[in-house]
């Protein structure tokens, strides 16, 4: 009974090691991969020794993945749903996260905001980067 256990346990060690390599996972279920290569790689990894009962575990976690699933896709549906927009002429500036620094930059907003001007301020616990057009005196 205790041989059950095992190779469950390594058929689980299997498939949580193939969820956690998404390219890994792409490729067993599309079929693009040598399994006995894989079973190795698993083997060396998780520090395993049965290299056959790695390989059916392989295979038969495959047989289970669908290609619905498939993170290709789930990347293309974000992608789909994504605008990119490209700049030139940007400046970055970065500076001290202070209040005498936040005062200054009252100015420069007043500014970037009547000239129709695109920006981006980003705040962190130590420092504040401004994102704007290069035009900006």
């Amino acid at each position: 009974m205790s041989k059950t256990t095992a190779k469950e346990s390594l058929a689980e060690k299997t498939r949580i090691y193939i969820d956690a390599h998404p390219s890994i996972k792409d490729c067993v279920s599309k079929g693009l991969i040598n399994y006995s290569s894989l079973a190795r790689i698993i083997m060396r990894d998780l520090e395993l020794d049965n290299e056959e009962a790695v390989m059916i575990a392989c295979r038969r976690y495959a047989s289970k993945l669908s290609t619905t699933t498939d993170h290709e896709l789930n990347i293309l549906k974000i992608l789909k749903n994504s605008c990119l927009e490209m700049r030139t002429k940007t400046c970055i500036v970065t500076a001290k996260n202070d209040w005498t620094v936040l005062n200054k930059m009252d100015y420069l907003f007043k500014d970037l905001w009547n000239q129709n001007s695109i920006m981006q301020v980003v705040q962190s616990a130590s420092a504040i980067t401004i994102i704007a057009d290069k035009s900006m005196k």
